[in-house]
């Protein structure tokens, strides 16, 4: 086997165990595939992928950034970035993503989609927080639970940002 070549056995092993629902063991290949080749983009993307799979969020999108360092004209480093911010509900950052991923490829039609969903998604939650301080004011007897609410969800926040 040409040593040259042995960055994409990993990669097609790590491949494999993915198909397979074995993100674990899917992501020590990507890594080791990235180790032999660092601008080998598709480990990277994977990589991501993985760990978003395995819940690890913040390393899912320092990887995507990293590789995006590489190359900033993925687009799907930019698409998986902004897939990973919607499941962490960040609307915004998401939109800027599927943006770019437009801007690099007009015609992508998965990130069309993606940004029209993020749209609805972040227009809806804006028209539901809207609503919801809408309702308090005109039923002050539940502040109580709107401040409640804010509480858990800035606590929330905060422990998932440890």
């Amino acid at each position: 086997m040409n040593k040259l070549n042995i960055y994409e056995t990993w990669f097609d092993q790590g491949m494999a165990l993915q198909e397979s629902d074995k993100h674990a063991e899917a992501l020590a290949c990507f890594q080791k595939a990235i180790e032999m080749k660092p601008d080998f983009i598709p480990a990277w993307v994977y990589q991501g992928i993985s760990l978003e799979q395995l819940e690890r969020y913040d390393e899912a999108l320092a990887s995507f950034d990293e590789a995006i360092e590489i190359n900033p004209n993925v687009t799907d480093l930019w698409y998986n970035k902004g897939a990973t911010l919607c499941t962490l509900q960040h609307y915004e950052d998401a939109m800027t993503c599927f943006d770019k991923v437009l801007e690099i490829d007009p015609n992508n039609a998965i990130a069309q989609t993606a940004r029209s969903l993020t749209l609805s998604t972040l227009e809806s939650f804006k028209q539901a927080q809207k609503s919801t301080t809408l309702d308090v004011k005109e039923q002050p007897a539940l502040s109580h639970v709107l401040n409640n609410t804010e509480a858990r969800t800035t606590k929330v926040a905060k422990l998932s940002k440890l």
